[in-house]
């Protein structure tokens, strides 16, 4: 892992066998549930550095070399983004009122007699 952050690369270190994976989402098929959380938790490979990690379960150690990140795609016309949209315009609705409220609170002047 030392040579692989200093820049070298998976073939000059000739350490055995290596899989390569693209276009990989949270819920790839084939990779471990370990190694895909790893994977998504690592920082974005800095322009050609890549992004070295490893996940380590029970049964297998593994070396992750992250060499790039694609954005994902939103269909900004399907239902479903329009349903996220519209609960988190409610949620901050609620959190703007809830808000507001405490404001009221804070600020308000009551006398008793």
């Amino acid at each position: 892992m030392a040579q692989l952050e200093s820049g070298a690369s998976v073939e000059e270190l000739g350490a055995g066998e290596w899989q390569q994976f693209e276009d990989q989402g949270r819920n790839a098929s084939g990779l471990s549930p370990r190694v895909v959380q790893e994977v998504f938790s690592m920082a974005r490979p800095d322009g050609d550095t890549p992004t070295v990690g490893r996940a380590v379960t029970a049964d297998q150690a593994t070396v992750i070399v992250l060499t790039s990140v694609n954005e994902g795609e939103v269909d900004q016309d399907g239902a479903e983004y329009q349903q996220l949209r519209q609960f988190l315009t409610q949620l901050e609705g609620q959190r703007e009122y809830m808000a507001y409220q405490q404001y009221l609170r804070n600020t308000a002047e009551v006398d008793r007699d």
